[in-house]
């Protein structure tokens, strides 16, 4: 999978989520300007996991767009 496939993805599955600080650190994590892709990951990373965290109950749909994500991230950021 490259980012340009995830990164879509991950916008529709944003959109189906209430609004929240947690969901809109993920757009900006999205739509922000990087300096480099592995800063764009780690962010967009860091905004999954957060959202996971705050947002226990995600649909089985988000949930998966989530893993399918980070497993890409993770090859970059292992640690996320």
């Amino acid at each position: 999978m490259h980012v340009n496939d995830f990164i879509p993805d991950l916008r529709r599955a944003a959109a189906e989520l209430a609004d929240s600080e947690e969901r809109r650190q993920l757009f900006s994590a999205l739509e922000a300007g990087w300096t480099s892709s592995s800063e764009m990951l780690g962010q967009i990373g860091k905004a999954i996991r957060t959202l996971e965290a705050e947002t226990p109950e995600l649909p089985g749909p988000v949930r998966q767009s989530f893993q399918r994500a980070l497993a890409e991230i993770r090859k970059v950021w292992p640690s996320i």
